[in-house]
């Protein structure tokens, strides 16, 4: 006969090797925030808890009536995979970072040339449109908007014919990223989407929440 004990710092493996044991203690607390916290996984081999055939719980009127009045909040420090995740992925974003510094510089470098030829035309503003969307901060571009009054209505005059006749994405696809100052948020494009994926297509491919929920629900598990 095996027995588990739950405690609090324990990570996924541990709580899942205590749960597969015969017997299993813990307190009300860890329970219940496991049985949370599975409902939150996208998958069912991530849940910690098993089926299990009955509990025997100690001072049932404490658990029921006194300590039911507080309520359970998932809440604490990040783990450690998270940590290890997200450095793992450092490098990449790096890397994504340095291929669009380099792409913005060339439109910049085109988009001056013109200028300074006098060919203030579609095309240059077209060019500083790519600028705005790729790289929203960059210096050469603020002194450029700063110098030329009236440019910034121009581009984004542009930027709003393009949308309306949904055109943007085609000025997008040069560059690895979108930057949206408005809802200040940042979308990959399938250029930058495929450099950061290398190997692993599906690798930053947001989830399907919906069809999530339903394999969820329909695990007999849950």
């Amino acid at each position: 006969m095996s027995v588990g004990v739950i405690v609090h710092d324990m990570d996924d493996q541990k709580r899942k090797a205590a749960y597969n044991s015969d017997i299993t203690y813990g307190t009300n607390n860890e329970f219940g925030f496991d049985y949370l916290r599975d409902n939150m996984k996208y998958s069912s081999e991530d849940c910690v808890q098993r089926d299990l055939h009955f509990a025997i719980v100690d001072e049932v009127d404490s658990i029921l009536v006194d300590e039911a009045r507080t309520p359970l909040i998932i809440s604490g420090p990040i783990e450690r995979g998270e940590d290890i995740f997200y450095a793992s992925q450092k490098p990449l974003i790096i890397k994504l970072k340095q291929h669009q510094d380099r792409i913005i510089r060339s439109i910049l470098n085109n988009a001056e040339a013109r200028m300074r030829q006098g060919l203030d035309d579609d095309k240059t503003i077209e060019l500083l449109l790519q600028v705005k969307r790729g790289a929203p901060k960059n210096s050469r571009f603020l002194d450029i908007i700063a110098q030329e009054p009236g440019l910034k209505k121009r581009i984004d005059r542009t930027e709003s014919l393009l949308r309306s006749q949904k055109t943007l994405h085609l000025l997008d696809e040069e560059l690895y990223c979108i930057i949206e100052e408005q809802d200040h948020s940042a979308n990959w494009t399938d250029k930058g989407l495929k450099l950061l994926s290398g190997d692993e297509p599906d690798a930053f491919v947001i989830p399907d929440v919906i069809q999530g929920m339903q394999e969820i629900d329909n695990d007999p598990r849950t």
